[in-house]
């Protein structure tokens, strides 16, 4: 019983130790841009990127909860980060849009923060008129290779 008790706290510890709770994603707010590899690294870190209504902007508000900014419109969702996978789920009234990103990692010597390729993209009308139908077909393309980028600070 004793060795039980002893497995059984060991396995907790372990546990507890390897989930720290909080995604490195929460707090932060990135653009997703198509990559061009055309653009050296010295021309993006020399162009300023503002966030506008046009782009779409992940605000990753929690350790689980997304909200997508895009064309005026906010679309509220959860997502999850597992090592080199981003799955992130849109909703918008009956509508969704779920979308995956393999080979997700964070970028600290480049111009910008975090690149991915898609890799799963459904969208799921739901018999209703939905927005996120503008963000599927402006943005979403299977095996397509996106950076995403904070915004430039402001003066």
């Amino acid at each position: 019983m004793k060795n039980l008790i002893m497995i059984c706290s060991f396995a907790l510890l372990i546990l507890v130790g390897c989930s720290d709770g909080e995604s490195e994603l929460a707090g932060k707010k990135l653009g997703l841009i198509n990559y061009n590899p055309t653009i050296t690294e010295e021309e993006g870190e020399d162009k300023e990127v503002i966030f506008d209504s046009h782009m779409a902007v992940f605000d990753f508000e929690t350790d689980d909860e997304v909200v997508l900014e895009y064309l005026g419109n906010e679309y509220q969702g959860h997502y999850t980060l597992d090592e080199d996978r981003l799955d992130i789920e849109l909703k918008d009234d009956g509508a969704s849009l779920a979308m995956t990103f393999v080979q997700f990692e964070k970028n600290d010597a480049d111009y910008y923060s975090y690149s991915g390729e898609s890799d799963e993209v459904k969208l799921d009308e739901g018999g209703e008129v939905s927005q996120l139908k503008n963000v599927y077909e402006s943005y979403m393309g299977v095996n397509e290779s996106y950076i995403f980028i904070e915004e430039s600070e402001t003066d």
